[in-house]
């Protein structure tokens, strides 16, 4: 992932790059603060504001020089840029001087001739610059080849170094190589072909820093962290002796036990090897609800960042009724009838002997209400018949 470019700033869909002038430069400056427009596109954007850094620097110093000038002071020059620094700059500057020359027709008015330039010219000079960014070409030559583009750097004071030394060729093999990509642009511009991304490295936007490592999250310390806050509340127990061959299972399945690894395609991976020998109903009732139970635990205690078994689904069918809960009419009167009619056989007859007669079934008499009630009645009917006999 590119990083993000230093002192690039965006306004609605404007790209600028800003940098603020200190207090003391500003009078030799007359601004508060120094800022370009870059366009509406970020990458290029991003490609540019090297470049337009690299001048706003060099503005900076200059007033530093003017304000050192008749003190005993050295001026505070701002930090020189670093190789990949010098190398985008040189890139940049080069492509829009490029550009400025044929945009106001320079070209046409000196009667410049593509082909020619392309024929005549570059390839003797791409040879030199090949040689210098291989490091084998001698110091003579490596001066006569891209000597200019050092002494730019250092007339702009973004850079500080002696000819000869390491240092110089190793920033004079850079500027050897970008200077292949600027031919190669500008081989595409006199073709009219769009230009492509150039492919040295000092050229590529800055990364990112790696990510740390994650931290291995073991499946069964969920387990056991989730089921141990059952146990606190009393419960756990079959969830336990239920679950745990299950995770077991799946930590088999996946080939790891480490829970931070987990996508939802893991999971689904799993359910669908359960269902070749389980049914739909126990797959999601036990082994895909523990799983959802545990994780989301862990979710919760900031063990994990997401639960990947939330959104899996398994889909289970219900049973499909033929017919309405009952009996029919004709099915009860068959079950009645059936009942009516059983004579029991002989050895449902146990321990009774030849001459038993069945009981007489029991008939309800009318009962007017409890027993104590009824004795009340009772009382009261025979001192009614007493009465009407003495009368």
């Amino acid at each position: 992932m590119a990083g993000k470019a230093k002192h690039l700033r965006q306004r609605g869909t404007t790209f600028f790059v800003r940098i603020g002038v200190p207090k003391e430069l500003r009078e030799i400056v007359g601004k508060s603060e120094l800022h370009e427009a870059l366009g509406g596109n970020r990458r290029e954007a991003e490609r540019r504001s090297h470049a337009v850094l690299a001048r706003f620097h060099g503005i900076l110093d200059e007033a530093r020089l003017k304000l050192a000038q008749g003190t005993d002071a050295p001026p505070r020059l701002s930090r020189a840029l670093d190789t990949p620094g010098i190398a985008r700059h040189h890139y940049q500057s080069e492509l829009d001087l490029d550009a400025a020359l044929r945009d106001a027709g320079a070209f046409a008015a000196s009667g410049f001739d593509p082909a020619a330039y392309e024929r005549l010219f570059a390839p003797a000079y791409m040879a030199a610059l090949r040689e210098v960014a291989s490091g084998a070409a001698p110091d003579d030559k490596i001066a006569a080849t891209i000597g200019w583009a050092i002494d730019a750097h250092t007339r702009a004071k973004l850079v500080k170094v002696e000819p000869g030394t390491a240092e110089w060729r190793t920033i004079a093999r850079t500027l050897a190589g970008v200077q292949i990509e600027v031919m190669k642009r500008t081989s595409e511009r006199n073709a009219g072909e769009p230009e492509a991304e150039p492919a040295h490295p000092a050229l590529k936007p800055d990364a990112q820093p790696a990510p740390a490592p994650r931290e291995r999250v073991r499946i069964l310390d969920l387990l056991d962290g989730y089921l141990a806050e059952l146990r606190a509340s009393g419960r756990g127990a079959e969830a336990e002796k239920r679950w745990t061959p299950g995770f077991k299972a799946f930590i088999k399945h996946l080939g790891h036990d480490d829970a931070s690894r987990l996508t939802k395609a893991d999971v689904v991976a799993w359910k669908d090897a359960l269902l070749a020998t389980m049914s739909p109903k126990t797959v999601r009732d036990t082994n895909i609800a523990a799983l959802r139970a545990v994780f989301q635990w862990a979710v919760d205690n900031d063990r994990l960042k997401t639960n990947p078994a939330r959104e899996v689904k398994v889909r289970v069918l219900k049973k499909v009724q033929n017919r309405e809960k009952g009996f029919t009419l004709k099915e009860a009167n068959a079950i009645l009838k059936a009942a009516r009619d059983h004579e029991p056989k002989p050895h449902e007859q146990r321990g009774r002997g030849a001459g038993h007669r069945p009981r007489r079934p029991f008939r309800h008499r009318h009962r007017s209400g409890p027993r104590p009630f009824r004795l009340q009645q009772r009382s009261a009917g025979a001192e009614h018949r007493s009465r009407r006999r003495l009368r």
